[in-house]
């Protein structure tokens, strides 16, 4: 694996924009950077949950929101911790209630094939006959969302596992920051 360069970035849909930012609007350069992407990866730290001070809660009871409930339904999830009383005296993450010098990585990734990048450059020019109304963000979505490659598939696990806990999740997630 070869990476020509890193950018911070919300998400791998944001990444060409950022880099189009980055070249200062210049068309050249953005086109070649455009057209020799193989592939973009993302990567978050998430809070560890401190197994002692957040509980465990059935996704059924969580009343917080219907559409998160029937997203988790929808993978799976049945259980997960939530944030408790946090013990100061707890001896494992000293009443913080996460771990802090264990991160969970939570990534998604973006491999584009030569069809993929035409496509993406030709709507990133304005130039794109078969996707007039699509952006870049929009298109690489649409690419990810046909793969378990999200980053919302690798924060499901992590809740699922139990390394986070539903609020790590919602904040990773951007849940309810509307």
């Amino acid at each position: 694996l070869f990476t020509l360069s890193t950018i911070h970035s919300s998400c791998v849909s944001d990444i060409p924009y950022r880099y189009k930012l980055l070249l200062n609007s210049n068309l050249s350069l953005y086109e070649q950077f455009l057209n020799n992407i193989r592939g973009m990866s993302h990567q978050t730290m998430a809070k560890r949950a401190c197994p002692v001070c957040n509980k465990i809660i059935q996704a059924d009871g969580y009343a917080k929101d219907d559409s998160l409930r029937t997203m988790l339904k929808r993978w799976g999830v049945t259980e997960f911790y939530s944030t408790s009383e946090k013990t100061h005296s707890c001896k494992v993450c000293k009443g913080m209630g996460f771990i802090i010098n264990d991160p969970v990585i939570i990534t998604e990734t973006c491999i584009l094939n030569k069809a993929q990048r035409e496509t993406m450059t030709s709507i990133a020019l304005g130039i794109s006959k078969e996707r007039p109304n699509d952006t870049v963000k929009t298109f690489l979505e649409d690419v990810m969302g046909n793969d378990k490659t999200t980053k919302a598939d690798s924060a499901t696990h992590a809740l699922s596992d139990k390394d986070i806990n539903i609020q790590e999740f919602e904040r990773i997630l951007e849940i309810g920051l509307e």
